[in-house]
């Protein structure tokens, strides 16, 4: 939820309610602005006793606890008046020196003020934690950390993966499976599945360790095809036939045998490379 009193506050967060949303892991951000409140504040007051005594005298003691217990719905001199009036059922005058207000938020809210574009405001925060939104939570935490080895990898943005995980906490590697599709879509993996090659990376998530592992599904499908042909090439009656026909089509003397046996070795060589 987001309080101010600036229209130009209130457009951009608007046009960027997406953005703003992924970067908070907030499922949903709601704007009050044009002079409304949000309805489920209240506020209190601090009474200043150096105004209240020289003003009520021996009653500023009750005067005083009737302020600091007093809840109202916006923080007016006026609703605040009203308020100890009737509790102290006799009419009161206050003066804006006699009291300082303070916002209260409901039980699992925080709150923190902000100045921008001239004008200022608050965000309140739902911080109440469901597993539900536990789960989520760290599944946004693992979408954020694939995207950044993407980057590493210089992957085009549509380009597909292969993705593997390995949690070390079993709760929390339940609620990050939880949301296998959504980490899926948003880092386009094909796949959450063992990866032999690619980039692989510890991290700290809030404590918890976690490796993830990341491969592009272009490269692993290049890297399986070479090591079938690798394999094939491995073959000695293949080999020696293929020498054989390139020996006979060149009719070349000791230059051609000679880069038959280097391009004949070498496939050897990748051969074993393929298999290791």
């Amino acid at each position: 939820m987001i309080d101010t009193d600036s229209d130009d506050v209130t457009d951009a967060i608007e046009d960027h309610t997406g953005l703003v949303a992924d970067r908070l892991n907030a499922r949903t951000v709601e704007i009050v602005g044009g002079g409304d409140a949000w309805g489920e504040l209240a506020y209190s007051a601090e009474a200043d006793m150096s105004e209240l005594a020289p003003a009520f005298g021996d009653d500023a003691g009750r005067v005083m606890n009737a302020l600091n217990e007093a809840r109202v719905d916006e923080g007016s001199l006026e609703t605040l008046e009203a308020a100890v009036s009737d509790a102290l059922s006799e009419p009161i005058e206050l003066t804006d020196e006699m009291v300082s207000f303070r916002r209260e938020t409901p039980e699992g809210v925080a709150s923190t003020e902000f100045e921008a574009l001239g004008g200022h405001g608050v965000v309140y925060v739902d911080i109440t934690l469901t597993e539900d939104i536990e789960s989520e939570g760290y599944a946004r935490e693992v979408i954020r950390r694939v995207q950044e080895m993407r980057k590493d990898l210089e992957l085009d943005l549509e380009e597909r993966i292969r993705l593997d995980l390995a949690v070390a906490d079993d709760r929390i590697d339940d609620l990050v499976r939880a949301h296998e599709t959504l980490i899926a879509e948003e880092v386009r993996a094909d796949a959450f599945a063992t990866v032999d090659e690619g980039h692989r990376k510890p991290w700290d998530l809030e404590g918890v360790e976690m490796e993830i592992s990341v491969e592009a599904i272009a490269a692993a499908d290049a890297s399986d095809e070479h090591s079938m042909r690798s394999s094939r090439a491995f073959c000695p009656r293949r080999l020696r036939r293929r020498t054989a026909r390139r020996v006979s089509g060149e009719r070349s003397s000791g230059v051609a045998v000679g880069r038959d046996m280097v391009e004949g070795a070498s496939a050897v060589v990748g051969s074993y490379r393929g298999v290791v």
